[in-house]
């Protein structure tokens, strides 16, 4: 009986330890349980399981964008925690609240959807996530609520409110066009000319070409293509996108516009009109015949023919553009043209007087900016009752009105008439400035004319500009300028074509007009400056009446100065009859290496040479004409004059009127004459050989020139030259070789 409790009492506490063990096994592993409430999520394992006594692996609890971390549910408040010496269970929540007190709601119209959170929170001034509006297939996506065109965005909260925005979708248009909705950022797309056609439907439209376009031959005097905006205005964008629409022809109408355009305010750019054909009346041009909008990086090659309107009407025509108007669309740091460029070859004919033509453009309105434009082909004007008279023609604009401002422009465009004509711009009005523009055309005038520029008007700066085409007048004309009103400049400029004047004017052979010709300018009014500028050209000048001629410039009106600058061209003048007449003619004859006249006060020669020689003869007709020479190695004839650290070889070798003749070394004729550090080559074959010669009296002259009767004297004067000046101005380029003007920066 003992032995039989004995084993019961064994029995018993056997399982006592069995179940004591496997309680002990479960009790050492306990669950840790992370849960991430509204607002965002746990960074790290969310459920783990850890020995008794042992530590748990590190969480973090991260906040969606708008939100943030409040605290863990067992009060722990740092967001990241990692449980240590775990003996039980564990389960905790992580609390989150709204961290901003504005937010920012994104929604989508019928055709898209929203990529990104749609609803944000956040404090005002931060930025929110950025999101995107994703268009559905068949569908584009045009325009955000507030007007923002990009589909992806990057908000900023609001100052205490919250705003909700909407994308909007349209879908694409594949009926009339290859796609697009017509927005600028989602433009109607063209391949073909029958959609090319449509645009006239959309006047404020946006539309691309997609591929090249060539329109069918037509019969002459057919148009294969109507203007694109229906003969009314065009106000929307139109992007070539660097495709090619070619063999455009436009057959003169009665219409006053005629262009693949008629009328632009919006923009044009990126086209390439190749092949064109295009005749009108009024405004003319291969793109339009009148902008008030944009215009860039466009090409026209082709024909483009004036017909008739002067007088009447404006007459008006360029190569891309008949006439660039002052419209808020380009004006301010918008260049109204940029990047415009066109090989053309204009024609005029029938016209009456006051028309523009232009290889670009045939007049630009006042305040406007044109920049890196090009043009080159030629320009004829001919036909039955042509009339010159205040016509403008130019290789790259016709005329430019007030503050119009031209720079990285140039021309190589050949001008065979008009009566106002510059190689880059016939006619400039006051207060423009062209710079860092050239011109290599040749060109030929009826009336007046410049390699560069025909006639500017006051307060105009020309700046860091070249010509080098030949120049033909028959009244004043210069290499550069034909005319440069007062007040203006010519700074860093050259010219290196010959200069022609014929003396005759077309329109009126009754009128006798003296004629001012110069390698650089012709005529230069009041209170201008020439800084740094040279001429290489020849100048002849015929007239049946004074002449003025310089190597540089022809004639000076008073307050000019003239410095560091040089002319080293042949300077010529004689007198020619361009009718016979029963009269002897009084003509005076202004030739100077440097200034055929310099008038009237303040007047300054400075750092200046030339070394061209000179020549006055009456030619066939000295039985009519009394002529009377004044000519001077710089100046034929100055009044109140200031003449320093300047030299001159310039001298007459030729052909001197039989008649009466004032000659001297440096200057013929003048009055209140004042020399410093002047030198000048004796070698003179007339006499008084000085460095002046004063019919008026010796008042007021002042010496200080110096005579050198060899030339390799000349070698060392660089030095004598830059003595008393505050910087070097002076050197030579070589041995055995004349001073240089070393600051020139051309």
């Amino acid at each position: 009986m003992k032995r039989k409790s004995l084993i019961a009492v064994f029995i018993s506490a056997f399982i006592v330890c069995v179940m004591c063990a496997f309680a002990a096994c479960f009790s050492g592993v306990h669950v840790v349980k992370y849960v991430a409430g509204d607002g965002g999520y746990i960074e790290g394992e969310s459920v783990q399981k850890v020995k008794d006594g042992e530590s748990g692996t590190a969480v973090v609890a991260v906040p969606y964008a708008g939100y943030a971390f409040s605290g863990w549910s067992d009060g722990v408040l740092a967001a990241g925690r990692t449980d240590i010496s775990v003996s039980n269970d564990i389960s905790v929540t992580a609390n989150f609240e709204k961290s901003g007190t504005v937010s920012i709601t994104y929604f989508a119209d019928e055709g898209g959807y929203i990529q990104g959170e749609a609803e944000q929170w956040g404090e005002p001034g931060e930025s929110a996530a950025p999101v995107s509006a994703v268009a559905d297939e068949g569908y584009v996506f045009y325009s955000w609520s507030d007007g923002v065109l990009t589909a992806e965005r990057t908000d900023s909260y609001a100052d205490n409110y919250s705003y909700n925005l909407t994308a909007h979708f349209k879908r694409a248009n594949t009926e009339q066009f290859a796609g697009g909705i017509g927005t600028e950022a989602y433009p109607y797309l063209i391949e073909t000319k029958e959609q090319l056609e449509n645009v006239k439907l959309y006047p404020n439209s946006g539309f691309r070409l997609i591929k090249d376009i060539t329109l069918p031959a037509v019969e002459e005097g057919q148009t294969n293509l109507e203007p694109l905006d229906g003969g009314a205005c065009f106000n929307g964008v139109f992007d070539g996108n660097g495709h090619t629409i070619s063999g455009l022809t436009v057959t003169g109408s009665d219409g006053d516009y005629a262009g693949l355009f008629s009328y632009i305010t919006g923009e044009v750019r990126g086209l390439k009109l190749e092949n064109v054909n295009i005749s009108g009346f009024g405004y003319v041009g291969g793109v339009a015949g009148y902008s008030a909008g944009i215009i860039s990086d466009c090409f026209v090659s082709g024909s483009v023919t004036l017909l008739s309107g002067a007088g009447e009407k404006p007459a008006y025509a360029g190569g891309v553009v008949g006439y660039i108007d002052c419209f808020p669309q380009n004006s301010g740091a918008v260049p109204c043209a940029s990047g415009v460029s066109a090989e053309i070859q204009l024609n005029v004919r029938q016209i009456g007087e006051g028309f523009g033509i232009g290889g670009l453009f045939g007049g630009i309105s006042h305040s406007l900016r044109v920049k890196n434009c090009s043009a080159e082909g030629s320009i004829a004007v001919g036909g039955e009752d042509i009339v010159y008279n205040d016509s403008t023609v130019g290789g790259l604009a016709g005329s430019c009105g007030d503050g119009v401002e031209l720079s990285g422009c140039n021309s190589a465009v050949d001008i065979t008439d008009g009566y106002i004509v510059g190689g880059l711009v016939g006619s400039v009005v006051d207060g423009v400035s062209i710079s860092d523009c050239y011109a290599v055309g040749n060109v030929r005038s009826s009336g007046f004319s410049g390699g560069l520029i025909g006639w500017d008007g006051n307060c105009v700066s020309v700046e860091n500009c070249c010509s080098s085409g030949d120049v033909v007048s028959e009244a004043s004309c210069g290499g550069l300028v034909g005319i440069l009103g007062r007040d203006g400049a010519l700074k860093n400029c050259y010219a290196t074509g010959t200069v022609t004047c014929v003396g005759y004017i077309s329109y009126d052979v009754n009128v006798l007009m003296s004629v001012s010709v110069g390698g650089l300018a012709g005529y230069i009014d009041k209170n201008s400056d020439i800084d740094r500028c040279y001429a290489t050209g020849d100048v002849t000048a015929t007239n049946d009446t004074d002449i003025c001629a310089g190597g540089l410039v022809g004639k000076t009106e008073g307050g000019n100065s003239i410095s560091e600058s040089y002319a080293v061209g042949y300077v010529a003048a004689k007198p020619a009859l361009r009718e016979q007449i029963g009269y002897v003619r009084d003509v005076n004859l202004y030739v100077g290496g440097l200034v055929g006249m310099m008038c009237y006060w303040d007047n300054v020669i400075i750092n200046c040479f030339s070394s061209g020689s000179l020549s006055a003869e009456e030619g066939d007709y000295a039985d009519s004409f009394n002529a009377v020479l004044i000519g001077g190695g710089l100046v034929g004839e100055t009044v109140c004059a200031d003449i320093s650290y300047s030299y001159t070889m310039s001298r007459f070798a030729k052909g001197v009127v039989e008649g009466k003749k004032v000659i001297g070394g440096v200057v013929g004729s003048a009055y209140d004459l004042k020399f410093e550090n002047v030198h000048w080559y004796t070698a003179q074959i007339y006499e008084p050989d000085l460095g002046y010669y004063h019919y008026l009296g010796l008042e007021g002259i002042t010496l200080g020139a110096q005579p050198h009767m060899d030339l390799s004297e000349f070698y060392a004067l660089a030095a004598v030259l830059n003595k008393g000046q505050s910087v070097t101005v002076w050197g030579n380029v070589g041995e055995n070789s004349y001073p240089s003007l070393i600051r020139l920066a051309l």
